[in-house]
C-alpha cells in the first residue's frame, strides 16, 4: 500500500508524541540503530531488547483490551467451555456427518448467562456482555485462539473446544460461522463493515473459489441483524437476551434459504445479476431482507 509523502510527517510526530509516554516504547526506541526510507524500501537496524519487546506486547494488549473487558471475556470463555462440554456429554449431537448441534443450544446456554449476569444489578450493562460473548462466540466457530487476548494459554479449555460438537445453522457449520462472524464485527464496528464484509467475501469466492452464495449472504446479513440488536441500546441488549436464552427454533432468527442461489462463478452472476447495483441484484437483495424480516426475533425487535 502507498502512502502519500505528505501524510508521513504528521503521522510520524503524532505517533511519537503519543507513544513517548510509554517508558517501554523508549525501551524499544533506544534499541534502534538507524533507520534509513528510501522509494523502494525501509531498512530499519537494531539491537533486539526481547524483554522490552515483551513488555510493550503487554503494553499493547491493555491499549487495545481494557482490564474489565479481559476479564468478561474470560468469564464468557470460561462458560463457553462449560457449555460445550455439557452438549457434548448430551444425546443427539451425532449424526452421519459427525458430531454436530444447532447453533440455537449454544445460543441459549450463552445468553441465559448473560442474562443472569446483565441482571446483577442496575449498573451491569447488557450491551458490554452481549459484545464479550458474541465476540467469544465468533472466534470459537472461526477457528481463532484468542489465547493472545487473555494474556495466558488455556491449553485444557482450548483441548475441550477443539473435541467439541460442530455447531450448524441449517445443519450447516459454513452457515454457523457466517452468521457469529457477522453478528461481532455487527456489534464491535457496526453494521456498516459487516454488511461490506460480508458482500466482499462472496464476490471474492466467485472469483474461482466456492462461488457466490445468496444462502451465505442470508447468513451473513442475518448475523448483522442480530449483532445491531445486541449492542443498539440497553433495551434492545436485555430484550436479545430474553429472548435467545429460551431460544429453541432457528426459524427466529435464521432466515429459510430454499430456493436462494450458491456457486455462482463470476461468469454466471454477472450474466443472472450484472453487479451489486443491478436491478436483478437488488430484487434478489429484498428477498433476503424479507425473509430475514420474517423472523420473529427481528420482526418483534420494534
Amino acid at each position: 500500500m502507498s502512502i502519500p509523502g505528505w501524510a508521513v510527517q504528521p503521522v510520524w510526530d503524532f505517533s511519537q508524541q503519543y507513544l513517548s509516554q510509554f517508558e517501554e516504547y523508549q525501551q524499544l526506541i533506544n534499541a534502534v540503530q538507524n533507520i534509513q526510507i528510501t522509494p523502494e524500501q525501509l531498512v530499519l537496524t537494531y539491537t533486539a531488547d526481547w524483554e522490552a519487546i515483551e513488555q510493550l506486547k503487554d503494553r499493547g494488549l491493555t491499549l487495545l483490551v481494557s482490564d474489565a473487558e479481559r476479564s468478561r471475556i474470560q468469564l464468557y470463555r470460561r462458560h463457553l467451555v462449560e457449555s460445550i462440554n455439557d452438549l457434548s456429554k448430551q444425546n443427539g449431537t451425532n449424526d452421519q456427518h459427525g458430531r454436530q448441534a444447532s447453533l440455537s443450544r449454544l445460543l441459549q446456554e450463552m445468553f441465559q448467562f448473560a442474562l443472569k449476569r446483565s441482571s446483577l444489578s442496575d449498573q451491569a450493562s447488557a450491551i458490554d456482555e452481549n459484545k464479550a460473548l458474541l465476540f467469544v462466540l465468533a472466534m470459537h466457530l472461526g477457528g481463532r485462539n484468542i489465547d493472545g487476548i487473555l494474556g495466558k494459554p488455556a491449553v485444557e479449555q482450548a483441548v475441550l473446544l477443539k473435541n467439541g460438537p460442530k455447531f450448524t445453522l441449517r445443519k450447516r457449520v459454513d452457515l454457523a460461522q457466517h452468521f457469529s462472524i457477522s453478528a461481532f464485527i455487527a456489534a464491535a464496528a457496526g453494521d456498516g463493515l459487516a454488511q461490506a464484509t460480508g458482500l466482499f467475501k462472496e464476490v471474492s469466492d466467485s472469483k474461482g473459489g466456492s462461488g457466490f452464495s445468496f444462502a451465505d449472504l442470508a447468513a451473513d446479513q442475518a448475523g448483522v441483524e442480530f449483532g445491531t440488536m445486541a449492542v443498539a441500546s440497553e433495551t434492545s441488549a436485555h430484550s436479545l437476551q430474553v429472548h435467545m436464552a429460551r431460544i429453541t427454533n432457528e426459524d427466529d432468527y435464521m432466515p429459510k434459504l430454499s430456493s436462494l442461489p450458491e456457486g455462482l462463478q463470476e461468469a454466471t452472476f454477472k450474466r443472472q445479476y450484472g453487479t451489486t447495483e443491478d436491478a436483478r441484484y437488488t430484487r434478489m437483495q429484498n428477498e433476503l431482507d424479507r425473509r430475514i424480516d420474517n423472523c420473529r426475533l427481528y420482526r418483534d425487535k420494534g
